[in-house]
């Protein structure tokens, strides 16, 4: 009996003949194509040099915050407010202004508190030197 070329193929690619049925060949090609579609989502998600920019601490109160303005926003200077990062059971609001970005991105020197938060609030100085 002569092997077709798709079943000399599957010889290669299946073990010991084990043939798949039709819903199996179907779930495992469907998990296998989700694998492929979400690699360069997740190689993008642990590739922190997309996002590195500039990470700066603040220590007050016994505990410590973090805030991090991305590569994307030095790149691209717009006014940035949100929290910095948990710690203490809280956090605090950290705003900059579109001149302040872009004093950064610069390699200037830019001091800003933050808004109150535990009772308290966190000083940042940003700087990329």
């Amino acid at each position: 009996m002569r092997l077709t070329y798709l079943e000399r193929l599957l010889s290669l690619i299946i073990p010991n003949g084990a043939l798949m049925n039709r819903r199996e060949w179907i779930v495992k090609t469907t998990k296998a194509s989700l694998m492929i579609l979400a690699a360069p989502v997740l190689v993008r998600c642990g590739n922190e040099t997309d996002t590195a920019g500039l990470t700066v601490t603040s220590s007050n109160n016994g505990h410590t915050h973090t805030f991090t303005i991305t590569q994307a926003e030095l790149n691209s200077p717009e006014s940035i407010s949100r929290a910095d990062s948990l710690s203490g059971g809280h956090t605090h609001t950290v705003a900059l202004t579109q001149s302040q970005v872009s004093n950064i991105a610069a390699g200037g020197t830019v001091t800003v508190t933050s808004g109150s938060g535990g009772g308290h609030t966190h000083t940042y100085e940003f700087s990329l030197s």
